[in-house]
């Protein structure tokens, strides 16, 4: 039996033995089969990067749901935003169920020299693919639909978002406003065709959910959307000050995934692809359907190699390749 800590921590039970994690606040843990997670659960159930729990503030411990195929659950219930725990909660991740012990007298976030809490460290660096999608003259366009309206619109894009990214595996998403933002983190051990087949699935729904909300709203205008790609290193962490920490990611690939989707509309095409991503695609996807060519890019002094494809030959192409 492992020695229980006198701080915030887990308990849980391994083969008839109770054992115990300590949950620091300088602390991220992360749930995972994958070898590189704070806590490794060898169970199918549980996806390479399953979850996380981090502190926000003196005695905040959230738990935080990482796009897993399963789910995670507090008490029985579906983790869908991120949870505050208290004492006695239970999580369950595939099989293995942890109990969350606080103690919040015994909490304390780190302090810089002048008092002010420090900001939250950077988890890892890691290859990632970024999809980045957005509604077009979207000031404009949702100035002819009211504000009621716009808001069950806007709600039933991202619900509908969300469950396409999560169907297909993604392992962080955003959503800014009207931008969709996915993240596929890729594994050393395996194939990136499973990861890149995953987010251009991702694309193409994403295109099928606003023509399904075209239809269902039936808006006077066309609502159209535009996608950018991109792969890349980028640093992902728990990033930010005492309760304001947000697990993101940050780098040069997710700052060119927007400025790809930004020039879809410059070019008055669907989807462009970044040049990285492109040579990462395997070779069954490196169709002549995606069109090679120099864009100008905001922020970049020298237009950047990417691919241009359309929504109708994405579609073509994976239908093909399944």
């Amino acid at each position: 039996m492992s020695e229980r800590p006198a701080t915030t921590h887990l308990e849980f039970t391994v083969g008839g033995e109770r054992c115990f994690i300590a949950l620091p606040p300088s602390l991220v843990c992360r749930f995972g089969r994958g070898s590189d997670n704070t806590v490794v659960v060898s169970d199918q159930l549980v996806s390479r990067n399953h979850a996380l729990i981090d502190c926000r503030g003196p005695g905040e411990y959230y738990i935080t749901d990482l796009g897993s195929r399963n789910g995670t659950q507090v008490n029985g219930a579906r983790v869908v935003v991120p949870a505050r725990l208290i004492e006695g909660d239970r999580i369950t991740v595939g099989e293995q169920t942890f109990i969350f012990h606080d103690a919040v007298e015994n909490v304390s976030r780190p302090q810089t020299a002048e008092g002010v809490g420090e900001t939250v460290v950077m988890v890892s660096v890691e290859v990632i693919t970024v999809l980045v999608t957005d509604i077009r003259d979207y000031t404009n366009w949702s100035r002819t639909l009211g504000e009621s309206k716009l808001t069950a619109v806007i709600s039933a894009m991202i619900q509908q978002a969300d469950a396409v990214l999560r169907r297909n595996e993604v392992w962080g998403q955003k959503y800014i406003g009207d931008a969709v933002m996915g993240i596929w983190k890729h594994d050393r051990t395996e194939s990136n065709d499973r990861v890149l087949r995953a987010v251009l699935k991702s694309t193409l729904e994403m295109f099928h959910i606003v023509a399904g909300l075209q239809s269902q709203f039936g808006f006077e205008q066309p609502m159209c959307i535009g996608a950018g790609i991109n792969t890349g290193a980028a640093s992902l962490g728990n990033m930010g000050g005492d309760g304001t920490a947000d697990y993101t990611a940050l780098g040069d690939a997710v700052n060119k995934a927007f400025r790809l989707e930004s020039a879809t509309r410059v070019l008055d095409c669907d989807i462009l692809v970044g040049d990285a991503t492109w040579e990462w695609l395997p070779p069954d996807l490196r169709s002549p359907a995606f069109v090679r060519r120099m864009v100008p890019l905001k922020g970049y002094p020298d237009p950047q190699p990417a691919c241009e494809v359309s929504v109708a030959d994405l579609e073509e192409l994976l239908r093909r390749t399944e």
